[in-house]
């Protein structure tokens, strides 16, 4: 009965391994088609830019506009006024919700009933400012908003921070 030597069998396998990696074809990466669009490009139709198209916050927070330097103050309880817009070539229909956050995530939904947008703007909209008993005040927040498309995708969009009070 014969016997394998594992010597000379690793041997031919090494020098196999050596063989294909040896004659195998060079790359130097992948080779895009010439008429490849790429994702998110300003020429893709589908890309996030073409279907969230400028999604934003628009509401003047209290009467301030959100691009000032000057820091936007509210009290537990208070209403805030929101407002959305987005470019006319955007696919975004409708504002799903608005959240409330700090730097470490979500601390609750304060509004999930959806606000049509047909238009490349909505109507200002009440958002009751009900912080859950817990999270520790004076402390700054940002709103965060979902939109929805027909097609699924969802854009998001933030406010400046803002400081809270109780």
């Amino acid at each position: 009965m014969s016997s394998w030597n594992v010597k000379p069998t690793f041997m031919i396998l090494l020098l196999t391994i050596f063989m294909f990696v040896y004659y195998l074809p060079v790359t130097n990466g992948i080779v895009i088609p010439k008429d490849f669009t790429k994702r998110d490009s300003e020429d893709d139709p589908y890309g996030i830019n073409k279907i969230c198209g400028g999604f934003q916050f628009k509401t003047p927070l209290d009467n301030k506009t959100i691009s000032t330097d000057e820091p936007l103050h509210f009290y537990n309880g208070s209403y805030i006024t929101c407002s959305w817009e987005k470019q006319p070539s955007s696919q975004v229909n409708r504002v799903i919700d608005v959240e409330l956050f700090t730097t470490e995530g979500l601390i609750t939904i304060l509004r999930s009933e959806e606000i049509p947008m047909p238009n490349t703007q909505t109507e200002d909209v009440q958002v009751l400012l009900n912080i859950p008993s817990g999270v520790m005040l004076p402390q700054k927040f940002l709103l965060r908003s979902f939109a929805g498309t027909e097609s699924g995708p969802h854009c998001t969009a933030y406010t400046k921070e803002f400081d809270v009070c109780g």
